[in-house]
């Protein structure tokens, strides 16, 4: 019984980081297009998609080091 319950968590696991990898591509894909409009523009724009990219690697890692705790 608690093999099944592990590979349902694993299942639930791989889910959960494929939807995350996914959004993370999407954002990726969004975030470089802006850089490459805003290029064109000014430098602030750059710097700002640059703090957001920043701030979401940090908090992607600070969610998977809670989860390693958590296992």
């Amino acid at each position: 019984m608690k093999n099944l319950v592990n590979w349902q968590y694993s299942n639930r696991l791989a889910a959960i980081l494929m939807f995350r990898i996914s959004l993370f591509n999407l954002l990726l894909f969004f975030i470089l297009s802006q850089v490459y409009q805003e290029l064109n523009k000014n430098y602030f724009g750059v710097f700002l998609i640059i703090q957001f990219l920043a701030m979401f690697f940090y908090i992607e890692k600070k969610t998977a080091e809670n989860e390693n705790q958590q296992l």
